[in-house]
């Protein structure tokens, strides 16, 4: 399955969420993503592409772009939104992780208009 939709609603508001997956050639997701390196670590289970929608009008989308980090992991590298229905290239980066260590924790992150902030393990 490529796409896994979530939906809930009350008596006024219908939610709707749709998720992608590294495999997924929908909306140009594979393209933006490390897809062959996540599918042999099968790293395949994590959404990288989620789109949001209100009474079946868009509110927004996010993108995880994934990195390899030394040499070792793939792990996300930036968290990317937007509240229009812009092209994936063209989303702005929200978080932006910036560092692991050896054994794939994150220490190192900075979000938008941020400074870094470094976690110690």
């Amino acid at each position: 399955m490529e796409t896994t939709e979530q939906s809930t609603s009350d008596s006024s508001i219908k939610t709707r969420t749709e998720l992608f997956y590294p495999y997924s050639n929908a909306y140009g997701v594979n393209a933006n993503n490390i897809v062959g390196d996540l599918e042999s670590r099968n790293q395949i289970n994590q959404p990288v592409y989620t789109r949001f929608y209100e009474n079946d009008s868009l509110i927004g989308h996010q993108l995880t772009k994934y990195a390899t980090f030394n040499t070792a992991f793939t792990k996300p590298e930036g968290i990317y939104f937007a509240k229009e229905d812009l092209p994936l290239g063209q989303i702005e980066n929200r978080v932006g992780y910036i560092n692991y260590d050896n054994y794939g924790n994150l220490t190192e992150y900075k979000e938008a208009n941020g400074i870094p902030i470094t976690a110690i393990w």
